[in-house]
């Protein structure tokens, strides 16, 4: 059963030169560009949902491997301690900067959680042409956090600290460390694969499952 639908005609403003477009039918892998400046309207990419649903579970194994497992390790006259991601976060909070722990936590561990459950709680049902109750609440707010996603630059922000570090002892990066490098790309990959509009239409075509009665 494939996955991939034509995305219905719509009337848009250019996002760029505020040109009112009338965008045909989109077939998989079919993009429309404004007619002025040439900027990206619309696009349907092939096998949004299956590839969505890859990166998602591919980002949960990863996500779980950096939370499980040391982070870094740093050595020093023999002396060698390991860190996981949740270190540098509880570090923060036992020095009394409670308001940047609460945004570490928020950017690197709430938001990703949250985006990556509700992409399951997404894509699962619409691969079966399905659509549970709460789903386009679920889609808004994924969409709204999105800017708040910032486990890239939690990672630049680890190696300028390792670089620095360097000096000081000897910093070697664990499993944990690698998978959420790793996880920066497939987060990355996600938010190109899946296309907002893409989502909104096959939620409004899926099947509404009834909720049950109260």
């Amino acid at each position: 059963m494939s996955a991939d639908t034509t995305l219905r005609p719509i009337t848009v403003a250019c996002p760029d030169c505020d040109l009112i477009n009338q965008v045909p039918a989109l077939a998989p892998g079919e993009s429309a560009c404004c007619v002025r400046c040439d900027a990206n309207l619309s696009r349907n990419p092939y096998n949004t949902l299956d590839r969505g649903l890859a990166l998602t579970f591919t980002a949960i194994i990863l996500y779980s491997v950096t939370c499980t497992f040391p982070f870094l390790s740093f050595g020093k006259a023999g002396i060698v301690a390991h860190t996981k991601l949740f270190s540098g976060i509880m570090g923060l909070y036992q020095e009394g900067m409670y308001f940047l722990a609460m945004v570490v936590s928020f950017t690197t561990v709430a938001v990703p959680v949250f985006i990556l459950a509700g992409m399951c709680y997404l894509l699962l049902p619409l691969r079966f042409n399905l659509r549970l109750p709460g789903a386009d609440y679920i889609l808004r707010w994924m969409l709204n956090l999105q800017p708040w996603n910032m486990v890239e630059i939690f990672m630049i922000g680890i190696i300028v600290a390792g670089v620095k570090l360097q000096k000081m002892a000897a910093l070697e990066p664990g499993l944990g460390a690698w998978a959420f490098m790793l996880l920066t790309f497939v987060m990355a990959a996600l938010v190109i694969a899946l296309d907002p509009r893409v989502l909104w239409e096959r939620l409004e075509d899926a099947r509404c499952l009834p909720t049950a009665p109260r």
